[in-house]
């Protein structure tokens, strides 16, 4: 005897597909003994219908067992048609499950695979559009949880954004694929991702390849290049793709890149998401130098040929020599002749370069998929030439406005005020006139020309006091001509320079101006407050030139001020230092800002970001980058970018002239108008004084 099996549907579903869970109860032993309980149920209900009728008429009797056959036929029949209906639907379910189970355990062994070749933190399923039930089954996603992967569940529809730990190299993403794709209808997952594209896509469709026509297959290879075109424009590049029935295909298909875009199959023995970068088959990478220098540096060697150098361009060519690339500029290159950051950034954004070879500007605002990770730390501030040297003739007026002079005057009143009380001590009455007279004596007598080292006509009592003082005025005269002599000395041969600016305010009084250029002014905004722009706007020059602007800073040009970094102060410190001058320094107290992280700017989404942020880790690790920056003294020298013989004017290529003793004319000038004035007035009080008598 057949058995029919009876099927229960539960609802709500607990997978979360909505799959309906099918479950057998009755074998064919129970399905027999069901009929045989619903007959004696049957002739039980019709002995007691029996006795309750036993007072009918023969008529009545033979329609109620007529009623009783018709119902008996009627429930039978539609048993047995639902009993039929339920074997049907069970063999079609039946198969159905045995080929989804197949196709679960198919994608349970291939993510497995994935998991072993690289760990998986986080697990993202989309399901399909035309689809509700998911590609994975629960038994997959519980054993990810189980080993401590975040699953999340989002329908092809979700408007998400994946962020914090859920987007990171470690991130796995499936989408669910059936019926014919549209690449837009993958922009919702794009945007979940953000600004991530370096991460593992594995799409898995729910046709079968293997066993359809090749119409069939042409037209499932046309979509499925459409989505590889859609992933390259996206800049996705670790995807795969597999069919159903790939367990028995054992192919998964992927693109490569390079040196153009194609289509690859390979087998499940294979790596699934190699480094796609690793060799790149000659492919060309497009970049253009800044020649913003040291970073860049661009120049024509004796034969005529372009040469770059600089450590960023060590950088890029490392990237392009470690990944089998080439370098291609798309634009022409010449030297001394840069672009403005407006066109820099158009370059970058209709990826007509991948890559700047130079760094970051002041004031550039590129989002984080733009800009690799740092390359160099770096302090921003503007470099002032260093003031002029003082001419002799204030070599004076320096010693006398200095610490020495300023010791020179109290010595000399104390000591005159000193002999000025012993000689009164010895006087029992004494006016104020004469007191003045004794004190005026004393000063320009005995302890002016004393301190001054010159002889001295000097009466020596016998107490032992004006003795001491006397003995000590003398050994201080010693001393103070001996120290101005040496001050003179010292700045006739190396004269001082003036006060060096300190600060902003300082500046403003100052008649330097530091130039700057259109877009590191804009960059200003970023480091510094409205209130300072406003208050020190007229400290800055923007230059109309970025080309001009360079040039003059690098040749050191000390007409102006200009901003620098700490890479090209490096290799002008050492410039300096060969030319045995300093032009310009930098004061610790004017810094625009202070550790920079600048970073190399990218077209958006590159595929390169990934392999530079790693080429940069490693070359900093090793100490490469800071080699690199120590040799580009030596590159601008090679270059032709410094001058090693410039002529420096010596600090003392004349001897003293009379415009040198200006202040010691002015002041024996003085002193001679100074003494007559007294004789004249001596004279005056003389003729007085004798007119009275």
């Amino acid at each position: 005897m057949l058995g029919y099996p009876i099927l229960i549907f539960t609802w709500p579903p607990s997978s979360p597909a909505h799959d309906l869970t099918i479950r057998r109860l009755a074998d064919d032993q129970e399905i027999l003994q069901t009929h045989k309980q619903f007959a004696n149920d049957q002739l039980l209900t019709a002995t007691k219908r029996f006795y309750s009728l036993e007072l009918a008429t023969e008529g009545q009797l033979r329609f109620i067992q007529y009623q009783r056959n018709y119902r008996m036929r009627c429930s039978c029949i539609v048993l047995w048609l639902l009993l039929a209906f339920c074997h049907t639907l069970n063999a079609h379910l039946t198969k159905f499950n045995q080929d989804d189970g197949g196709s679960f355990a198919n994608f349970s062994n291939l993510l497995d695979k994935v998991r072993v070749e690289r760990r998986i933190e986080t697990l993202v399923v989309f399901n399909s559009y035309a689809k509700d039930r998911a590609c994975l089954s629960d038994g997959t996603l519980k054993s990810f949880e189980s080993a401590g992967i975040t699953v999340i569940l989002l329908s092809a529809t979700s408007n998400c954004q994946l962020q914090g730990a859920d987007v990171n190299s470690e991130l796995l993403i499936v989408r669910c694929l059936s019926g014919p794709i549209q690449p837009r209808l993958f922009d919702n997952m794009i945007n979940c991702l953000g600004v991530v594209r370096d991460v593992r896509i594995l799409f898995m469709w729910h046709d079968n390849y293997a066993q359809q026509t090749v119409s069939r297959r042409n037209e499932l290879q046309q979509q499925l290049r459409e989505l590889f075109l859609y992933c390259a424009r996206a800049k996705l590049l670790n995807v795969i793709s597999v069919y159903n029935d790939f367990g028995n295909e054992k192919y998964y298909y992927t693109y490569s890149y390079f040196p153009s875009f194609h289509l690859v199959h390979n087998t499940l023995q294979e790596t699934c998401f190699p480094n796609r970068l690793r060799d790149m088959h000659g492919a060309a990478i497009h970049t253009l130098p800044d020649q913003n220098e040291p970073r860049s540096i661009v120049w024509r060697d004796r034969l005529g040929r372009t040469r770059i150098g600089g450590y960023m361009a060590r950088l890029v060519e490392a990237l392009a020599k470690h990944h089998n690339a080439t370098l291609s500029y798309p634009r022409a290159i010449v030297p001394d002749v840069t672009y403005e950051y407006d066109e820099i950034f158009k370059m970058l954004q209709n990826e007509t370069i991948d890559m700047l070879m130079g760094v970051t500007g002041m004031g550039w605002r590129l989002n984080a998929s733009q800009v690799s990770t740092s390359v160099l730390s770096s302090f921003w501030a503007p470099m002032l030439p260093v003031p002029p040297l003082r001419p002799t003739r204030d070599i004076y007026v320096l010693i006398f406005v200095s610490a020495i002079g300023v010791i020179f005057l109290l010595l000399l009143l104390t000591f005159s005020c000193l002999l000025t009380w012993e000689q009164l001590c010895a006087r029992h009455q004494s006016s104020f006139r004469e007191v003045c007279r004794i004190f005026l004596s004393t000063l320009t007598s005995v302890t002016l020309r004393s301190l001054l080292g010159q002889p001295t006509h000097v009466r020596i009592s016998r107490t032992f006091i004006r003795r001491f003082i006397c003995m000590l005025l003398f050994m201080t005269g010693i001393y103070m001509s001996t120290t101005s002599s040496s001050y003179l000395n010292t700045y006739l041969t190396s004269s001082p320079k003036r006060q060096r600016v300190l600060t902003f305010d300082e500046l403003l009084r100052h008649p330097t101006r530091i130039k700057i250029s259109p877009g590191e002014y804009k960059g200003l905004k970023i480091f510094v407050s409205e209130a300072f722009l406003e208050k020190y706007k007229g400290v800055f020059l923007v230059t109309s030139s970025v080309n001009d602007y360079y040039q003059q800073r690098k040749s050191l040009d000390t007409s102006f001020g200009y901003t620098i970094t700490n890479s090209l102060w490096q290799a002008l410190v050492e410039y300096q230092t060969k030319l045995g001058r300093h032009l310009f320094y930098i004061s610790e107290g004017m810094h625009l800002a202070a550790n920079l992280q600048l970073g190399v700017p990218l077209s958006p989404h590159s595929i390169y970001r990934s392999a530079l942020n790693v080429l940069i880790q490693n070359s900093i690790s090793a100490g490469l980058m800071k080699h690199w920056e120590n040799l580009v003294y030596s590159d601008m020298v090679a270059a032709g970018k410094l001058n090693l013989t410039v002529a420096t004017r010596p600090i003392l290529a004349k001897g003293l002239t009379l415009d040198d003793l200006y202040w010691i004319w002015w002041l024996y000038g003085v002193g001679l108008m100074l003494a007559l004035v007294v004789f004249l007035l001596e004279c005056y009080v003389g003729r007085v004084a004798k007119s009275r008598k």
